[in-house]
C-alpha cells in the first residue's frame, strides 16, 4: 500500500523535533516530545495553555501538567494573565532563555537543511502548501461515503453483514451487566 500523506507529515514533524531535541540534549536539556512541542509553541509566541492545547489537539489539563513539569525543572515560569485572572501564562525562564534562542536558530537551520536536501523549489512548494488555508477538516460522513454504501438487495434479503452497524452515538448499543435484562 502506498504511504499516506499524513505519515509523511508526521515524519517531517518528528524530523524537525529530533533535530531540536538533539541540539538541546547536547547542552544538557532533555525534553519529551510533548515538552518539545510546548517549547516550540512558546518560541512562536503562544503563552496561554488553552491556546497551546488547541494547537496541539490535546486537553488544557495535559498542557498545564507539561508546563508545571517544565516549571519544576526551571525551564519556564508561569504567572497570572493580567488580562484574565483565571488564566495563567507561561514564558521561558531566565535560565532557559539562551536555549530558547538556540531553538529558533535550530528550527531555521533545519529548514535550510531541508531545502538543501529536497531542493529549493520543492521546499517552496511545501511551505506554500502548508501555509494554505485547508478549510475545516472533512466530516466523517464525507470521508466514509463509500464505506456506508450498502447493496440494497442484500439488505432487503436480510443479510446481516450488509446492514449498517449500530453506533454508540445512536444509543443502539446498550451496556449491560451479565445477568441483567434489557
Amino acid at each position: 500500500m502506498d504511504q499516506v500523506m499524513v505519515l509523511g507529515l508526521m515524519r517531517g514533524v518528528y524530523w524537525f523535533d529530533d533535530a531540536l531535541q538533539d541540539a538541546l540534549a547536547s547542552k544538557g536539556v532533555r525534553l519529551t516530545r510533548a515538552e518539545s512541542f510546548v517549547i516550540i509553541n512558546l518560541m512562536l509566541g503562544e503563552r496561554r495553555a488553552i491556546n497551546i492545547a488547541r494547537k496541539l489537539g490535546v486537553s488544557r489539563q495535559a498542557i498545564s501538567q507539561i508546563l508545571r513539569g517544565l516549571e519544576a525543572r526551571g525551564y519556564v515560569t508561569i504567572t497570572q494573565d493580567p488580562t484574565d485572572p483565571r488564566a495563567r501564562i507561561a514564558s521561558y525562564s531566565a535560565t532557559f532563555d539562551p536555549h530558547a534562542q538556540m531553538c529558533a536558530k535550530i528550527i531555521r537551520a533545519s529548514e535550510r537543511e531541508l531545502a538543501r536536501r529536497i531542493g529549493k523549489q520543492a521546499f517552496a512548494g511545501l511551505r506554500e502548501a502548508l501555509a494554505a488555508d485547508w478549510g475545516p477538516s472533512p466530516k466523517a460522513a464525507e470521508t466514509s461515503r463509500s464505506m456506508r454504501r450498502q447493496p440494497q438487495a442484500a439488505v432487503r434479503a436480510g443479510d446481516r453483514r450488509a446492514r449498517a452497524r449500530p453506533s454508540w452515538r445512536s444509543g443502539e448499543y446498550r451496556r449491560q451487566r451479565p445477568g441483567s435484562v434489557s
